[in-house]
C-alpha cells in the first residue's frame, strides 16, 4: 500500500478517535477534588484572587428590588360601580314607597247631577248622567307631620278665611234679554209666553280641597296641607256652570249662584298622582238658600304609600348593613318626599343622594383612589365626618340626621379602586436588581491563604472557591487515560481490518463508514450514561442492537461481531458499568444472528421482532445477576423498548448509509431487481424485447452464483440492468425488431459499430441517473468485456 493511502487511514482513524473523545467527554468531570468528599490534601491560593460573594451580592439584589415602591393604577370602573349603586339604593328607597295595591283616583264624569227650574214664563229641564264608583275609605297610611303654608290673602266673608276668586260665567246684572249666562250649549229657550222673572243671584259655595295628613278626616291646620291647583265645578238650579281653581291653601269660593239645588265636582284630573278619595266626596248634591253661602265639609285625599313596616323591613334585608338609625331616616325622607312631590316641590332624597355621591366620588378620588389595605381606614375617616344638607322646609334636627344618613352610606358602599401593577412594579425592581447585581460584592484572598484543609469535607462552596483559584482546571491524567482507551480500541478495530478484511481496509468509503458507526455508538453510549445516575434501568436503552444490525446488512456477519466488541467497550468508558457493557455487547450480536443472510423486506421486519424479545430477556438476566438497582419489570420491559427503537433506528439509517458510501446491501439488491423499479420499468416501456432477455439472462445469473457460491442477488441485478443503455435506440438491436427491416442494412459499419457501442454509454449515464450501485453499474460497462 503507498504512503499517501496510509497516510489517509491515518488521518482517517485519528479523526475518528477525536470524535469518540469528544462524545465520551460529554457530561464528565475530571477533578482532583469533587463536593463531598474528603480533601485529599491542603488547598492553598498560589496567587492573591478574588471571588464573587454570592450572599452579599443577593442581598443587594433583594435589598434594590424591595426598595422599589409598588406602582399602582386606579380602576375608574369601580368609580362608576360605587356611583351607580348609591343611585340605585336611593331610586329603591323611592319605589319603596309604592305600595303594590295603589288605586287610581276614582273617575267622575264632570256632568253633573239633573237639575229642573221652573218659572211662570218658561220651564228650562237639563238631565246629566253621573257615574259613581263604591266608597272608598282613606288608606291606613302615615304621614309625617308639615307645619308647611303656602301664602294667601283672606276675603272677609270667606268662611275658611281664604281668598275668594272670580266666578266663570255669573251674570253681572239681574236683568237680561236672552237666555241666563253659561246655558250649556245646544239648550233651546222655550217659547216666550210671558216675560221671565227675574233671578236672583246672591247664593254661594265654599269649601276646602287637603292633603289629610292625619288620616281623621278633618282639616287640622297644624298637620294637613291645603291642595292647590284643584278645579271645582258647579252647576245652579238654571243650569249655568262655574268653576274655579283651588288657592295655595286649599281653599275655593264660587259667588253669584243662584238659589235652589245646585251640584259641586272636584275634577278628579286636576288631583295629583298618588291621592285618592272617595267617589261621593268628588261629586254633592247641595241646595242653596237664597242669598246664604253654603259652606262645603273640607274634601280630604289620602296620600297611597306602602306600609312603613313593609319599606323598614326592605332596607334592612338588602345587600347593604345598613344601621337602624340610617334605615329610619331613609324611610322618613321617602314618606316626606311622597307628599312634596305632590306639592311640587324639591326631593330631599335627591338632595342626600347627590350629597352622598360628591362625598364618595371625593373618597375614592383621594391620593390617587383606596387601596384593600386602606379601605377600612378611609371608612372609619369619612364616618367621622360632617357633612351639612341643606333641606328646604326643614328643620336644623332633620339635618343632622340626614348628614349621619350620607356619610354612612357613602363609607358602606366604597370599595377599593386603586391596585398594584404587578408588571411594571415587577419590572422596576428586576431593573432595581439587575443595577445592584452590576457591581457584585466580591472577597479577596491573598496568595498563601488556606482554602481547604487536608480531609475536610469539600462542599460546593468550597468547589466554586477553588476553581476561582485556578486549582480544579482540567485533570490531565484522566482526560488523557480517556483517549487512550478510545485510541487503543479504534487502533486495534483498524489493525483487524487491515489484517483480516483487506477488501474493506482498501475502500477509504467502506472505512469512512466503519469510522462513522465508531463515531455513533460512543455518542450514544454517552448518551444514555448521562441518565443512569437518576434512573439506573435506563442504562439497558444504549442501541446497540443497531450497529449490529446495521454492520451485518452493510458489511457481513465477522465485521458485526468485531463490532460487539466496539459497541461493549465505547458503553464501559461512557458508563464505567460492568452491567450496561456487557448488554451493549451481547445485544450487539443479537440481530447478527438474524439478518446476516437477509433475503426479504419480511425477514428484516421479523428480526425485529426477534430483538424485542430477546433483548427484553438478556436485560432482565445481567440485571438480575448484576442487582441493578432498578425495578425487574421495568429493566425487562426498557430492555424491550431498546429491541424496537434498535429495530427502527437501524432500518432507517441503513437506506440513508448505503446510499450515502454507495453500497450494495442485500436489501438494496432486493429493491433493484423488484420488477417495479423505475430503471426496469423504462426498459420495458422503450425495449421490451432487451427487457426479456435482461430477466432470461438473470435467472441465468442466479442459477450459475448459486452453483459457485456467489452471491445470486448481486448477479441477478447485474443481469437486469446490464442492457439499459439499450432504451436510448431499442430498434437498432436484433430483440426488438418485431417484422421491422434491420436499420443496420442502411448504416455503414462504422456507423453500426457506433451505435452499438453507445448503449454502454448510454447505460452508464441511466445508472447514474437511477442511482443504480457501482457494483451493479459495472455489468453495465463489463457486459462486453
Amino acid at each position: 500500500m503507498s504512503v499517501r493511502r496510509l497516510l489517509a487511514r491515518l488521518i482517517l482513524g485519528l479523526l475518528v478517535v477525536g470524535l469518540s473523545w469528544a462524545s465520551l467527554l460529554i457530561g464528565q468531570r475530571f477533578t482532583i477534588a469533587e463536593a463531598g468528599q474528603r480533601a485529599p490534601e491542603t488547598f492553598t491560593a498560589e496567587s492573591d484572587f478574588s471571588i464573587e460573594d454570592t450572599a452579599e451580592t443577593e442581598r443587594r439584589r433583594t435589598a434594590a428590588a424591595e426598595a422599589v415602591a409598588p406602582v399602582y393604577r386606579r380602576d375608574e370602573s369601580v368609580d362608576q360601580l360605587v356611583i351607580e349603586e348609591i343611585r340605585s339604593l336611593f331610586r329603591g328607597v323611592k319605589q319603596d314607597t309604592v305600595p303594590d295595591n295603589a288605586e287610581p283616583l276614582p273617575q267622575v264624569t264632570t256632568s253633573l247631577a239633573p237639575t229642573t227650574t221652573t218659572t211662570t214664563t218658561t220651564t228650562t229641564t237639563t238631565t246629566t248622567t253621573t257615574t259613581i264608583p263604591p266608597e272608598t275609605t282613606p288608606p291606613e297610611t302615615t304621614l309625617p307631620e308639615t307645619n308647611a303654608e303656602a301664602p294667601g290673602e283672606v276675603a272677609e266673608g270667606d268662611p275658611a278665611g281664604e281668598t275668594v276668586p272670580a266666578v266663570e260665567g255669573a251674570d253681572e246684572g239681574p236683568e237680561t234679554d236672552g237666555p241666563p249666562t253659561g246655558l250649556a250649549t245646544g239648550e233651546e229657550q222655550a217659547p216666550e209666553e210671558a216675560p221671565a222673572p227675574e233671578i236672583i243671584r246672591a247664593s254661594g259655595i265654599s269649601g276646602r280641597v287637603f292633603v289629610d295628613v292625619g288620616l281623621d278626616v278633618v282639616f287640622n291646620e297644624d298637620v294637613d296641607v291645603g291642595l292647590a291647583d284643584v278645579r271645582v265645578v258647579a252647576r245652579d238650579s238654571t243650569g249655568v256652570e262655574y268653576s274655579v281653581n283651588t288657592s295655595p291653601r286649599g281653599t275655593f269660593a264660587l259667588t253669584g249662584m243662584a238659589s235652589g239645588p245646585a251640584t259641586v265636582l272636584v275634577d278628579a284630573s286636576t288631583v295629583p298622582a298618588r291621592l285618592t278619595t272617595t267617589s261621593d266626596r268628588l261629586l254633592r248634591n247641595v241646595e242653596l238658600s237664597e242669598g246664604g253661602n253654603l259652606v262645603l265639609d273640607p274634601l280630604p285625599l289620602w296620600v297611597q304609600i306602602t306600609p312603613r313596616q313593609a319599606r323598614l323591613e326592605s332596607l334592612r334585608t338588602g345587600r347593604l348593613l345598613l344601621s337602624e338609625e340610617v334605615v329610619g331616616a331613609l324611610a322618613n325622607l321617602a314618606e316626606q318626599d311622597v307628599l312634596r312631590e305632590i306639592l311640587g316641590r324639591q326631593s330631599w332624597l335627591d338632595l342626600v343622594e347627590q350629597e352622598t355621591a360628591r362625598l364618595a366620588g371625593e373618597a375614592l378620588s383621594q391620593n390617587g383612589g383606596i387601596t384593600n389595605e386602606e379601605l377600612s381606614d378611609v371608612k372609619q375617616d369619612y364616618r367621622l365626618r360632617t357633612v351639612l344638607v341643606q333641606l328646604p322646609d326643614a328643620d336644623p334636627d332633620l339635618w343632622r340626621s340626614v348628614s349621619a344618613v350620607v356619610t354612612l352610606v357613602a363609607t358602606e358602599l366604597l370599595q377599593a379602586n386603586k391596585t398594584v401593577d404587578e408588571v411594571e412594579t415587577e419590572r422596576l425592581r428586576e431593573e432595581a436588581a439587575e443595577a445592584a447585581a452590576a457591581e457584585p460584592a466580591m472577597i479577596q484572598y491573598e496568595a498563601g491563604t488556606v482554602l481547604v484543609e487536608s480531609g475536610e469535607e469539600i462542599t460546593d462552596e468550597d468547589m466554586l472557591l477553588l476553581q476561582a483559584a485556578g486549582i480544579l482546571g482540567l485533570a490531565a491524567p484522566g482526560y488523557i487515560a480517556l483517549a487512550a482507551a478510545v485510541l487503543l480500541v479504534v487502533g486495534l478495530l483498524g489493525a483487524y481490518l487491515m489484517r483480516f478484511r483487506p477488501a474493506v481496509w482498501g475502500s477509504l468509503r467502506r472505512l469512512s463508514l466503519v469510522g462513522l458507526l465508531i463515531v455513533l455508538a460512543a455518542l450514544s453510549a454517552r448518551s444514555v450514561a448521562l441518565f443512569t445516575d437518576a434512573a439506573p434501568a435506563l442504562g439497558f436503552l444504549v442501541p446497540a442492537a443497531a450497529f449490529g444490525l446495521m454492520s451485518a446488512i452493510l458489511f457481513d456477519a465477522r465485521i458485526a461481531v468485531l463490532f460487539s466488541v466496539v459497541t461493549g467497550s465505547m458503553t464501559a468508558i461512557a458508563t464505567l458499568d460492568t452491567s450496561y457493557s456487557l448488554f451493549a455487547l451481547l445485544s450487539t450480536l443479537v440481530p447478527v444472528l438474524f439478518v446476516s443472510a437477509i433475503s426479504s423486506r419480511g425477514s428484516l421486519r421479523m428480526a425485529v421482532l426477534y430483538m424485542v424479545g430477546m433483548l427484553g430477556a438478556l436485560a432482565g438476566g445481567i440485571a438480575w445477576f448484576f442487582q441493578v438497582d432498578a425495578n425487574l419489570l421495568t429493566v425487562v420491559g426498557i430492555g424491550a423498548l431498546n429491541g424496537f427503537v434498535s429495530g427502527l433506528l437501524g432500518s432507517a439509517l441503513l437506506s440513508f448509509l448505503e446510499i450515502a458510501f454507495d453500497l450494495t446491501t442485500s436489501l438494496r439488491l432486493l429493491d433493484l431487481t423488484d420488477r417495479n423499479h423505475p430503471a426496469l420499468r423504462l426498459l420495458e416501456e422503450k425495449a421490451l424485447g432487451t427487457f426479456n432477455h435482461s430477466l432470461m439472462v438473470g435467472t441465468l445469473a442466479d442459477r450459475a452464483a448459486r452453483a459457485i457460491g456467489a452471491d445470486p442477488l448481486l448477479a441477478r441485478a447485474a443481469a437486469y440492468y446490464h442492457d439499459l443503455g439499450k432504451t436510448h435506440a431499442p430498434r437498432y438491436f436484433i430483440e426488438n425488431q418485431f417484422g421491422t427491416q434491420n436499420p443496420h442494412d442502411y448504416l455503414s459499419p462504422e456507423q453500426s459499430v457506433e451505435v452499438i457501442r453507445d448503449h454502454v454509454r448510454e447505460g452508464v449515464g441511466l445508472a447514474r441517473q437511477y442511482r443504480i450501485p457501482s457494483e451493479v453499474a459495472e455489468a453495465v460497462v463489463t457486459h462486453h468485456g
